[in-house]
């Protein structure tokens, strides 16, 4: 009985290895697959234990948008994905996109915004 619980443990510790070395392999496919598609991806540790609801800082963030590009399906498509990459909250999204928007994607951009507040 004992031998059988103690190949139980070792099988247990075994699968969450394996589980754990799947996931390093699933985010390095991922921050391979940003990298392809010219997406810089930054190293970030998150303390979990010390992180708060209220710590999202626009400032910090704003480092890790992409470059603004002309081309505004591949702005908001690399916009989109280094918002998830991030795991920013959604409801930040606008206040984030509007700094980098240039010339008539900006005026758009508050053209909308401005009809939305009257």
């Amino acid at each position: 009985m004992e031998v059988e619980n103690e190949e139980q443990e070792r099988r247990a510790k075994i699968d969450l290895e394996k589980e754990r070395l799947a996931a390093e392999e699933r985010e390095k496919v991922r921050k391979y697959e940003f990298r392809s598609q010219g997406i810089e991806v930054f190293e970030t540790e998150v303390d979990v234990t010390t992180e708060r609801q209220d710590s999202f800082r626009v400032s910090a963030a704003i480092k890790f948008l992409p470059p603004f590009s002309e081309d505004i399906e591949q702005f908001s498509d690399s916009f989109e994905k280094v918002m998830e990459l991030h795991k920013f909250p959604r409801y930040k999204w606008s206040t984030l996109v509007h700094t980098k928007l240039m010339g008539k994607a900006q005026k758009v951009f508050f053209g909308i915004i401005a009809s939305g507040l009257q």
